[in-house]
């Protein structure tokens, strides 16, 4: 009988000899590759490892020496994957090889023609199939938060932002039709909460089958700036229609003209090992919003509130790489005229505005008194994957348990940022430095559980925004404080804007410095 070919492997495998002398080589090598690399991620490893280990003395109980355990591992794990040898030698060019022949991405990121990468979550939004039941969960969500601001006399309209890969198929399949791709269960979910009157601004009709490249970041999933500010001043003009804003008799807000040049979040998905036609800069020119020579701000009590994720943020805050004080609430409220409110948080738009909102209320901090309008932005993908559980709203009283003392000595504290006063915009002021008042509440730290407290923080340090530039209110953070007493011989004299109330003036202030 004639052998298969699975039993001539087998035989072959089980007749192979390895010589003494290789096998030795062999293992020789091996343990070599093992330990040289290992050796090499000491380094890596070596401070996140100490400090986990440095959990297990003091007096914090087993479950304060099982956290700071905890906590160091996945440090050390962290760095490893971030900053490991082999990571930052064999990963970018193997993703460079991947990108340039095989036109291959990785799980986030797909590789489109021209230079265009596309977010996976927002190709399978366009492609994959949707289970009822989440756009169920969705329809009821939305349709949770509209009775509760109705009910407090508030509309909700909602501007869901399509998926970049819509308006820009074709750079992934050649044959795709130019015009926007919309999927027919989102158009009649739309339409569906529009006859329980709910209203949803289309961007769409804002950009008027204007070509892809003017409406989206070729190597992002956010719009052009061009493209957020036209949705914007169409929805200034909306509200007014809906609600009898008046245009502005004399501009109170200002904008300053400053060009961009961003690496996309979906070019830094695919690491340093991406070929030039995709990982290339790409200038924007934005516009920041100036209230005077005052960086704008937030104004609670206005009668429009946004809600948003990194769509609003991505020209408004600096970490997404592409500039400050240019993002949607910016742009609403300089073509309304007025300041507005808002919440934003770059991800789970589903879910995430709705929880610190909220949690806001809950506190007895009501950030929708004076509202007749909650402005509601997030992806549109968000119908496929989001998280659209129900999130109950809940008025609260205020918890005023008082200022809190400055610690005796240099602290740590975690506190949730209520309010910051006018912040400069950068070499709009004559002076360099600037230091920003902060209101923190529910403070817990050391003697201050449950607290509030005002605090200084740097805003500005050589023209430059600094900690205190960045802080949102409804931000929950880590802070590094200490007395102000300590502080006041040498920042006394620095320029500084105080908050808009008369009981912090009997409040004795802390220095914080926001951590990680």
């Amino acid at each position: 009988m004639k052998p298969t070919r699975g039993e001539l492997g087998e035989r072959g495998i089980g007749a192979t000899e390895i010589a003494p002398g290789a096998a030795r080589v062999f293992v020789v090598g091996m343990l070599a590759a093992l330990f040289g690399v290992s050796a090499l991620e000491v380094r890596t490893a070596w401070t996140p490892a100490i400090s986990a280990w440095s959990g297990l003395g003091g007096s914090r109980g087993w479950l304060g020496v099982n956290a700071a355990l905890r906590d160091g591992l996945h440090a050390f794990e962290d760095r490893l994957r971030e900053e490991a040898w082999l990571t930052k030698t064999l990963v970018p060019p193997l993703q460079r090889f991947k990108a340039e022949w095989l036109k291959l991405g990785n799980e986030s990121v797909v590789l489109g023609a021209d230079g265009w990468l596309h977010y996976a979550p927002d190709v399978a939004a366009l492609t994959d199939r949707i289970p009822a039941e989440q756009l169920a969960r969705a329809a009821s969500a939305i349709r949770d938060f509209a009775a509760y601001l109705g009910g407090r006399g508030i509309d909700l309209i909602l501007v869901p932002v399509p998926p970049k890969t819509a308006y820009a198929a074709t750079t992934l399949a050649p044959r795709a039709r130019a015009t926007p791709i919309r999927r027919t269960e989102f158009a009649e979910f739309w339409r569906a909460l529009e006859r329980d009157h709910i209203r949803v601004f289309d961007p769409d009709s804002a950009w008027s089958n204007s070509p892809p490249e003017s409406l989206y970041l070729r190597a992002d999933t956010h719009w052009t700036f061009e493209a957020m500010e036209r949705v914007a001043a169409n929805l200034a003009d909306r509200l007014r229609q809906l609600y009898g804003f008046a245009p502005p008799r004399s501009q109170r807000f200002e904008r300053d003209e400053e060009a961009i040049f961003g690496i996309g979040d979906l070019a830094r998905m695919l690491g340093d090992g991406l070929p030039p036609e995709w990982g290339a800069p790409q200038d924007q020119q934005i516009r920041p919003v100036r209230d005077g020579p005052f960086a704008w701000r937030p104004v609670a009590g206005s009668p429009v509130f946004l809600l948003g994720d990194s769509f609003s943020n991505i020209y408004s805050q600096e970490a997404l790489g592409w500039g400050t004080g240019a993002g949607f609430a910016e742009q609403l409220s300089f073509h309304l005229g007025f300041p507005i409110d808002r919440i934003v948080r770059n991800d789970a738009g589903a879910r995430g505005t709705r929880e610190l909102l909220a949690r806001e209320l809950a506190a007895g901090r009501d950030r929708l008194a004076g509202v007749r309008v909650v402005v509601w932005q997030f992806a549109e993908r968000e119908l496929f994957h989001g998280d659209w559980r129900s999130v109950s709203f809940v008025l609260g009283t205020p918890r005023h348990t008082g200022f809190t003392p400055p610690p005796p000595s240099p602290a740590v504290w975690t506190a949730t940022v209520a309010a910051v006063s006018a912040i400069p915009a950068p070499k709009r002021v004559p002076y360099a430095d600037h230091i920003a008042s902060i209101h923190l509440v529910d403070v817990a730290g050391e003697g201050a559980e449950g607290a509030e407290a005002l605090a200084y923080a740097w805003s500005l340090t050589n023209h430059h925004r600094a900690a205190a530039a960045r802080l949102r209110p409804g931000d929950r953070l880590r802070f590094a404080v200490r007395s102000w007493a300590e502080m006041a011989d040498q920042l006394d004299g620095v320029n500084r804007s105080e908050l808009d109330d008369d009981r912090f003036f009997d409040a004795e202030p802390v220095w914080v410095e926001p951590l990680p």
